[in-house]
């Protein structure tokens, strides 16, 4: 599963570099829209959200005691949601 979140960003940078010629690793990891101009922009900007709810999820567990499990709990949930999103808006 971390292989997964690691490689799938990976790899459309990789794809953008073939497509338009320059790695733009910012545009994959940041280039979040509200309102978004067609469907794909959209399902990469639910993909963006989970990834970045994973990173918060995983400095959570290195920096916090047990106390915060039901917050960490309710990321879970919500990464899941976004990732379903990701997947079937397609």
């Amino acid at each position: 599963m971390v292989l997964l979140v690691i490689v799938h960003p990976l790899s459309f940078v990789l794809i953008n570099y073939m497509v338009k010629g320059a790695i733009d690793p910012f545009y994959v990891f940041t280039d979040i829209c509200v309102l978004c101009k067609n469907i794909y922009e959209t399902t990469y900007t639910f993909g963006r959200i989970a990834f970045w709810l994973i990173v918060l999820i995983i400095l959570f567990k290195m920096f916090t005691q047990k106390k915060y499990s039901k917050n960490i709990f309710i990321l879970k949930i919500l990464v899941v949601v976004f990732i379903v999103l990701h997947i079937f808006l397609y």
